[in-house]
């Protein structure tokens, strides 16, 4: 039982300190993925998390920008299967060409990344299934 109250006390002080419109954000955005079919659970940090295809993504709302307030809708990769940080690199460039969309890249790992401001949750889930489109245009980059 002490276990259990030290894991929630864990959790709990992991979450963010989400004012109530970020908070009614995420979710809005957290119901509409639910009403898509998606399966999204909220992880240890507070944030989205989601599978499609098999790959996890993540939606992480700022707890600290409130008007706009920030939204982050993140796929992250390890090096694997031929690719190294050395040829991802290569891709950055092209890949962060695409609107909204930056690939970034870590020591063990890369990112893509879709960034937006934004006042309403519509805003989000009316665009959702374009910016998703995108995030696979620039996977295919360095796929292919």
């Amino acid at each position: 039982m002490f276990f259990c109250s030290v894991l929630m006390c864990t959790v709990a002080f992991a979450q963010k300190d989400y004012s109530s419109e970020q908070r009614s954000l995420r979710d809005k955005v957290m119901s509409f993925l639910k009403s898509e079919g998606f399966q999204p659970s909220i992880d240890e940090d507070g944030d989205i998390k989601f599978k499609r295809q098999g790959d996890v993504y993540y939606v992480i709302v700022s707890d600290s920008d409130s008007n706009p307030m920030y939204l982050r809708l993140i796929k992250q990769f390890d090096f694997s299967g031929g690719i190294t940080k050395s040829n991802i690199d290569n891709y950055a460039r092209e890949v962060n060409k695409y609107k909204m969309c930056k690939l970034i890249v870590n020591e063990n790992s890369f990112t893509i990344c879709m960034e937006m401001y934004l006042t309403s949750a519509s805003a989000f889930t009316s665009i959702f299934y374009k910016v998703i489109g995108v995030m696979d245009g620039a996977e295919e980059e360095f796929n292919d």
